[in-house]
């Protein structure tokens, strides 16, 4: 009965409209996958609650790769942050170090 279909995303969705139009009673009126999570490429369809098949009900539909992609443009900037202020801490530690061989008479530390 054609229960796993492959092909192009855009000819299984047009398969996947026909059956449901055809077919409304038979099916669950949503097409899973077509928005889930930006679109996914396995699309399901069900005359039982997705819930049932062990499917995530309300996922986003913002694509996940974008949740990525908004984390990891912010490490450039964390990196020259945290190197910056590694860097001044380190400046001060050496900088008392000195300080403090030079007001005990010791010569500078290199």
């Amino acid at each position: 009965m054609q229960a796993g279909v492959f092909g192009e995303r855009e000819e299984l969705l047009q398969e996947a409209r026909n059956r449901l139009s055809q077919d409304a009673a038979k099916y669950i009126q949503h097409i899973y996958g077509n928005q889930e999570v930006g679109g996914t490429s396995v699309l399901y369809l069900s005359a039982i609650p997705f819930e049932a098949l062990g499917l995530p009900p309300n996922l986003p539909t913002d694509p996940l790769p974008g949740y990525t992609h908004r984390v990891l443009s912010k490490i450039p900037n964390l990196v020259t942050v945290v190197g910056a202020l590694l860097g001044g801490i380190w400046w001060l530690t050496k900088r008392r170090e000195e300080v403090a061989n030079a007001e005990q008479g010791g010569k500078p530390v290199e």
